[in-house]
């Protein structure tokens, strides 16, 4: 199986630097039925040259657009630059990276150590909290009740290796040679 993921910072640049092996997501969907050897294309923020403003990311791509992702510093002062998109626009044929996934564990959020929350690239617990409430909130258009930071949700930890490129179709699977 091969599923888009979201990273966001500070997740994204420890990702890019090699020091994540791990990400906390809420417990539904189709990342539930996650396993080893699955494969995750990551999708990241980015922009597009200025003279894309306007269009979709398909209909930029089609005519020959590529992304500059703001985790390699890219952002809309560049002169050059359009506004930056979410991640969640990042069309596959533009990812850069993958994950493969080795386990995955249900645990309770709030079961998350000090140490986890530095990995993720946080200084406290409380804030991990709010970038999960904010996370959430930003994917389902407000906080869905139990998978909220304060109702201590059961969640994937899902335990990966980084293949800093896309992977080729032939390791993919359910992708053509």
């Amino acid at each position: 199986m091969i599923l888009p993921i979201t990273l966001v910072e500070p997740q994204l640049q420890l990702l890019c630097h090699g020091r994540l092996d791990r990400l906390f997501r809420p417990r539904r969907g189709t990342l539930e039925r996650l396993g080893p050897g699955d494969r995750l294309w990551v999708r990241e923020p980015f922009h597009l040259h200025h003279k894309w403003n306007g269009l979709s990311p398909s209909a930029a791509e089609q005519l020959g657009a590529l992304p500059e992702f703001a985790a390699d510093g890219a952002s809309e002062n560049d002169w050059h630059l359009g506004p930056r998109r979410f991640a969640r626009n990042l069309l596959r044929v533009w990812h850069r990276q993958h994950l493969v996934v080795d386990r995955v564990e249900h645990r309770r959020l709030q079961t998350i150590t000090q140490q986890e929350v530095r990995m993720q690239g946080f200084t406290s617990p409380a804030q991990f909290a709010a970038a999960w409430d904010r996370n959430l909130s930003l994917n389902q258009g407000g906080i869905q009740g139990r998978a909220g930071w304060f109702n201590d949700p059961e969640v994937l930890v899902i335990h990966f290796t980084r293949i800093p490129a896309p992977l080729p179709p032939a390791l993919l699977p359910g992708e053509p040679a």
